[in-house]
C-alpha cells in the first residue's frame, strides 16, 4: 500500500487560522533578494523607527516581515511595527 510506505512527519508545532482585531501598522514595502534581506531588514527597521520617534509614537508591539510570493531573487516583502496612530 502505499500510503504505508510514505513516512509521516510530524512538525513540532500546529498551524491554526485565527481572527485578530485590526491592527494598524506602519511598514515599508519592497522587492529584494533573500541574500540582501539582512541589510533591507534593518534598514527599514530603523526607518520606521526613526519616523515614529519624530512623531512621538511608540511601538505597539514587535517587528513584522511579510512574504507575498518565493521568489528567492525579487521577494515582495513588507517590513514593519505595529503602531497605535
Amino acid at each position: 500500500n502505499e500510503k504505508k510506505k510514505r513516512s509521516v512527519l510530524k512538525m513540532p508545532y500546529e498551524c491554526k487560522v485565527e481572527e485578530k482585531p485590526t491592527q494598524p501598522t506602519l511598514s515599508i514595502r519592497t522587492i529584494t533578494s533573500v541574500q540582501e534581506m539582512p541589510q533591507v531588514l534593518g534598514k527599514s527597521y530603523m526607518s520606521i523607527g526613526k519616523y515614529l520617534e519624530e512623531l512621538g509614537e511608540p511601538f505597539a508591539g514587535p517587528p513584522f516581515a511579510m512574504f507575498y510570493n518565493m521568489d528567492m531573487q525579487n521577494l515582495d516583502v513588507e517590513i514593519g511595527f505595529p503602531v497605535r496612530l
